[in-house]
């Protein structure tokens, strides 16, 4: 599952640094860590439905739509966490290593 080329150039496009300038690249991690929290929120969404359907409802078919939801917050999660360590090793390619710009390595 990896980030599209077009995506990619997106990225180092945003996160160019000049020297000096380091707030493109604190947008942009922040911006990655505020995605992963979505896709967090949507995979519990997902879960707790899921869930829901399974405990409350006793027709067949609402059943396995609950497992449904169930393997879907699953999936979700997982292309999350890919996608934000994908981004994140991307970030972290384009940050100078002389250390000028402040920001530092996580």
């Amino acid at each position: 599952m990896s980030l599209r080329k077009n995506e990619k150039k997106k990225i180092e496009r945003a996160v160019n640094l000049r020297p000096g300038d380091s707030l493109n690249f604190g947008r942009t991690a922040l911006a990655n860590e505020r995605t992963l929290l979505a896709f967090i929120r949507t995979a519990i969404s997902l879960l707790a439905a899921g869930v829901g359907f399974i405990l409350l409802l006793e027709h067949p078919l609402l059943i396995g739509i609950g497992w449904g939801f169930i393997g879907l917050s699953i999936f979700i999660q997982i292309w999350g966490l890919f996608r934000y360590f994908e981004i994140k090793k991307i970030l972290f390619d384009e940050l100078p290593n002389d250390g000028d710009s402040g920001t530092g390595r996580r």
